[in-house]
Formats: C-alpha cells, structure tokens, sequence
C-alpha cells in the first residue's frame, strides 16, 4: 500500500472546490477504509480504477472541513492522510472526483 503525499487544508469549501479544477471521473474499487487514527490525523484507503486527482473533505457536526488531496494511480491502493482533526470529535468523510460518490462516504 502507498502512502500518498496529500496537502491538508481548513479554508472554505466553495474555495477550495474553485481550486479543485479538474474534472474527474473515476470510480473507486476498493473504499474508503477508515484506518490507522489518532488524535489528530485519520488515514483512508482507496483504490480507484483509473489514474486521478481525489479531494477528501473530513467535516465536523459545526460544518468545519479538513481536505486533503492527492494523485492516485490504476488500481494501486493509496491511503489519503487527513490532518489538523480536531480531537474527540466525529467527522463525516467524503470523497470528490469519483463517479460512483453516493458509496463514497463514511464516518
């Protein structure tokens, strides 16, 4: 399993998504799993069936968002690495840029 080198982000969605220009289309065949979590950071699985750029969005019940996003490649399991969590808090997860998004969501 890769470990994908993601950038974390806490500005606005609506921003965010403006800087998130590129259409994609993918569709993931495995995830997301939510693995190894601490305090302060939370790591995805995903493997999806072409190569992409994927936006994941951590949002707490106060609508806060944490992003992370990163380059995937044909069906090589990566983890996208989600920082700046807040502790004790429970965040619903999402994955932009995939086709098949309604079964891309967790918590």
């Amino acid at each position: 399993v890769n470990t994908v080198h993601v950038n974390s982000h806490n500005h606005g969605a609506e921003t965010f998504y403006k800087d998130f220009k590129k259409e994609t289309s993918v569709n993931l065949l495995i995830g997301p799993v939510i693995g190894k979590v601490t305090c302060t950071t939370a790591r995805v699985l995903l493997e999806v069936d072409s190569n992409a750029e994927l936006v994941g969005v951590a949002i707490d019940s106060k609508q806060k968002a944490v992003y992370a996003c990163a380059n995937f490649k044909t069906e090589e399991p990566s983890v996208l690495v989600f920082r700046n969590l807040e502790p004790a808090t429970r965040y619903q997860i999402s994955i932009w840029g995939v086709a098949n998004h309604g079964s891309a969501t967790g918590s």
